[in-house]
């Protein structure tokens, strides 16, 4: 599943991929854990875009 969507982000040239598991508590037994609670990154404005609208909760500050 992962190399699966690994594949697909990297086919459409995507330059980050995330996954969020719907139930985060669960995936303790299988390895899994939280590798972050928090993300920070600085990109050019230019070529940025959001090809359709948010599936969740967060903030994105263009500076």
């Amino acid at each position: 599943m992962m190399r699966f969507h690994l594949d697909e982000v990297a086919g459409r040239g995507e330059p980050l991929a995330a996954l969020w598991a719907s139930e985060a508590p669960i995936y303790g037994r299988f390895g899994y854990g939280v590798a972050t609670q928090f993300f920070r990154t600085k990109m050019a404005r230019t070529g940025i875009s959001f090809p359709r609208q948010p599936l969740g909760a967060g903030t994105v500050r263009l500076d």
